[in-house]
């Protein structure tokens, strides 16, 4: 361990950073931050602990607050999508329309006209037999993509793409889904 602190291994990612001061008068004097196996450690060459602690709180909430949001967010958004499944599972039409953003009902005005889309283009969407959520990306603030693995009445399996987007008044509504047949067959 240098005079320092700890010394640094190959694995260890260095950036500089400015130091914050409390008055606009006062200079402020380079820090480096480190980033080592995930756990960061702040040098002020002056030794400051004031500046020591606020630079740990500022890198808690720059990069631990964003991860905690999207999870909600995307959770918030596996529930919008396994509503929609189970309605249609329950053969609640409506309910299932209800999950369909502004843009889909744009193009897709009358529940009748939704549910013949389904039934021609989306027939293991309809009607599935299980699914599960694969892989998911929140693509902006308010934008999601999610895979769902499904098994259709058929037996084959299917994924299914989810895009999905928030609306003012904070629900996760779907605005378009891509299905694919997948290359095996459940048993």
């Amino acid at each position: 361990m240098s005079q320092n602190g700890p010394a640094l291994s190959s694995q260890c990612f260095c950036f500089p950073a400015t130091r914050i001061s409390s008055t606009a008068l006062q200079p402020r004097r380079p820090m480096l931050v480190m980033v080592h196996y995930g756990v960061s450690q702040f040098r002020d060459p002056s030794g400051d602990a004031r500046m020591h602690r606020a630079a740990i709180a500022f890198a808690v909430l720059l990069f631990a607050s964003p991860t905690i949001a999207g999870d909600a967010d995307i959770r918030s958004a596996q529930d919008s999508i396994s509503g929609q499944l189970q309605a249609f599972r329950s053969g609640n039409n409506a309910g299932a329309y209800g999950y369909a953003a502004p843009n889909l009902k744009r193009i897709f005005p009358t529940l009748d006209a939704f549910m013949d889309m389904v039934a021609a283009a989306y027939r293991p969407v309809r009607h599935p037999q299980s699914f599960s959520f694969g892989k998911s990306r929140q693509t902006g603030a308010s934008a999601i993509v999610q895979q769902v693995l499904i098994v259709g009445q058929d037996g084959k399996d299917y994924e299914a793409v989810y895009s999905l987007e928030l609306q003012p008044d904070g629900v996760w509504r779907i605005t378009g889904v891509r299905l694919r047949a997948a290359n095996s067959q459940s048993t």
